[in-house]
């Protein structure tokens, strides 16, 4: 591969013997493209399989947020409930009933 940044007149050269092969510039780009395109595949997919990771990450994000609001509340009516216990008989054990304080 040459360098030819800054040279002219070795551009001149190259592009002169390129255009007697028949090849421009449109031409140059499909064969560089056409070689790179194994390497822009696997770049892709790891790209795909980041975005992939990442939806399933914040989707379980979500579910986790959702499951802790519930268990907050459902903790919440639990630990503001009053609890009454009455004794039917000394020989029974107690019987308690849970009572909800909310309206």
């Amino acid at each position: 591969m040459y360098d030819l940044e800054g040279d002219e007149r070795r551009n001149v050269d190259v592009a002169t013997q390129l255009s007697k092969g028949g090849y421009d510039a449109d031409a140059l780009n499909a064969s560089a493209f056409v070689k790179g395109i194994a390497t822009l595949s696997v770049v892709e997919k790891l790209l795909a399989s980041a975005r992939r990771q990442l939806s399933v990450t914040l989707r379980e994000a979500l579910v986790r947020r959702e499951f802790k609001v519930r268990a907050e509340q459902v903790n919440k009516r639990l630990i503001s409930s009053t609890v009454s216990c009455r004794r039917r008989q000394p020989s029974r054990a107690r019987r308690c009933r849970f009572r909800a304080s909310d309206p």
